[in-house]
């Protein structure tokens, strides 16, 4: 069933939009002698070797709702380029903004229970690179041999990439 879709650069995008804050977060200011409502806003100012995204399938529609699943299909790369969303564009970075994937752990299910799963790379202990690497599911006790195609974007809770230097 093809329901709602969005992409990871999407997501990406809209975290590190600038966000105007509630009344309830205002701050006095002694100058205008009023309180003033603030904003926040996310940058990228360097990045790890290993960057793990949380996805946000848990949430509320209305401040006093229920907790519900985000049931939205979210696609991802095998290959992120986190070039765009540095702060200092263009700067010369002291390494890559580059990376591949080579895990993801699913949520199957709702809020009141539900099942996890894992996608991952699986490489002999002297690799280097990913590249002699298989994908592989892990379900409970079940493991079995897996593509990038097998991963479920409808699924996945949690995305490993780590940097391409």
């Amino acid at each position: 069933s093809a329901g709602p879709s969005t992409t990871l650069s999407a997501c990406l995008a809209k975290s590190m939009e600038r966000e105007v804050l509630s009344e309830m977060d205002s701050v006095y200011c002694k100058k205008c002698k009023e309180h003033r409502c603030q904003t926040k806003k996310l940058d990228l100012w360097s990045l790890p070797v290993c960057l793990i995204v949380h996805l946000k399938r848990f949430g509320r529609e209305r401040l006093d709702g229920p907790l519900v699943k985000i049931g939205c299909s979210v696609d991802f790369p095998n290959e992120l380029d986190l070039e765009e969303y540095m702060c200092q564009k263009g700067a010369r970075s002291a390494s890559s903004t580059r990376y591949e994937l080579y895990g993801v752990i699913n949520h199957h299910g709702n809020v009141g229970g539900g099942h996890y799963t894992a996608n991952a790379v699986v490489v002999p202990p002297s690799a280097k690179t990913l590249e002699l690497g298989e994908w592989f599911n892990f379900n409970d006790s079940i493991v079995s041999r897996a593509t990038p195609e097998d991963l479920d974007t409808q699924a996945a809770y949690v995305l490993f990439y780590r940097r391409i230097d």
